[in-house]
């Protein structure tokens, strides 16, 4: 299944749903899809998983990088949703949550990006 990312803007918040298996270039077309909205002076991110249910281990690093973003800027803010046991269990593993949040529905993925 090829990978594909489509953005929809929820509330002023960027929602990236990616569908697919994300392998290293998919993380590079989401990390440049983050920036390009980032560079529009956009600091708070969904990113939806429903349709993703795979993360290989390049990818991750990847998103790691994305993520710690948020150390030098605490004004960014990244909420995952719609993950998959697998792919929850791995962000887990990897402490990728510590940068992130989890959520379980976009709706919620929305309300967290946007709270305060």
């Amino acid at each position: 299944m090829a990978f594909t990312l489509h953005l929809e803007k929820i509330d002023g918040i960027p929602v990236f749903a990616l569908n697919g298996y994300i392998d290293k270039e998919a993380a590079r077309q989401i990390l440049e899809a983050v920036a390009a909205q980032q560079k529009a002076g956009l600091k708070r991110f969904v990113l939806d998983f429903a349709a993703a249910p795979l993360v290989n281990s390049s990818a991750l690093a990847e998103l790691i990088d994305l993520v710690s973003q948020g150390i030098s800027d605490t004004t960014l803010r990244f909420v995952f949703c719609g993950l998959s046991p697998t792919c929850r269990f791995s962000f887990n593993t990897i402490g990728i949550f510590h940068y992130a949040r989890p959520a379980e529905t976009r709706a919620e993925a929305v309300q967290a990006a946007a709270a305060d």
